[in-house]
């Protein structure tokens, strides 16, 4: 098993995408397991964390009084024991038929409260429902991150829509788990094609905790680097996630 000093990454990681905040998801559990995670994130190298709790309506609805205070909690934990981390609150929004509205008068179903969403489907949605989602999306003045976009079938089934959403503006994230072969050959293959690509614009861990579902976004940098090279790794793990925080800073700031 390698040492914590050999799991650190070679420049500091942001995680886009994960569910580390207690009790307000299928995430985390308990502060403890909170802890848990940050603990190995921090010891991955992991230095920036947007937290991005569920709201999907009918299923994660959690209250925003108790998404703001679980943060509060799990933000001041990590100053306590890892100084160095930064963590942001987001959220990962599965998309609705009304949904304009809440992210135009809501900023915490926004990355940070600034106009980015991690926009989050249904397996089974069509690119039809897809497309116009998107659009949906952006009326609102948001710029729309897909959530593990490998995962719909629709993209699965029609690589043109991806390139479709990728022009409309819409940028995409793949889970590490995929791009490791965590979730299945088929997935592995098909996260690894969209890259070479040049069709994915981060990597995110969507850890739950540290079991079956750890953060594991370490692993895939290093192997993103050894397959695609220094130049596909800085772009996703570093320049990228570094263009979305300067936007959300601008936001608090």
């Amino acid at each position: 098993m390698k040492s914590a000093e050999q799991k650190a990454f070679r420049f500091p990681l942001t995680d886009v995408h994960c569910h580390i905040l207690p009790g307000v998801d299928d995430g985390a559990s308990s502060m403890e397991v909170t802890a848990g995670m940050l603990e190995q994130a921090y010891r991955d190298g992991i230095r920036t964390m947007i937290v991005t709790p569920h709201f999907r309506m009918g299923m994660f609805e959690t209250p925003g009084t108790c998404i703001r205070e679980a943060f509060r909690e799990t933000e001041a934990y990590a100053q306590a024991h890892f100084p160095e981390m930064k963590l942001v609150l987001g959220c990962e929004f599965h998309a609705f038929s009304e949904m304009e509205e809440a992210l135009k008068a809501n900023p915490r179903f926004r990355l940070g409260g600034a106009y980015r969403v991690l926009l989050e489907f249904s397996g089974g949605d069509t690119p039809s429902y897809i497309r116009d989602r998107v659009l949906a999306a952006q009326r609102t003045g948001c710029r729309v991150i897909i959530a593990h976009a490998e995962r719909y079938a629709a993209i699965q089934q029609e690589e043109s829509l991806l390139r479709d959403l990728v022009r409309m503006g819409a940028e995409i994230q793949v889970n590490a788990d995929s791009l490791l072969g965590f979730d299945g050959w088929g997935i592995k293959r098909f996260s690894g094609k969209l890259l070479e690509k040049g069709l994915v614009s981060y990597i995110g861990s969507d850890a739950h905790n540290t079991t079956n579902r750890p953060n594991r976004l370490a692993e895939c940098a290093r192997y993103v680097e050894k397959k695609y090279g220094p130049g596909a790794a800085e772009r996703i793990f570093s320049e990228n996630p570094e263009t979305l925080l300067r936007a959300v800073l601008r936001t608090q700031g």
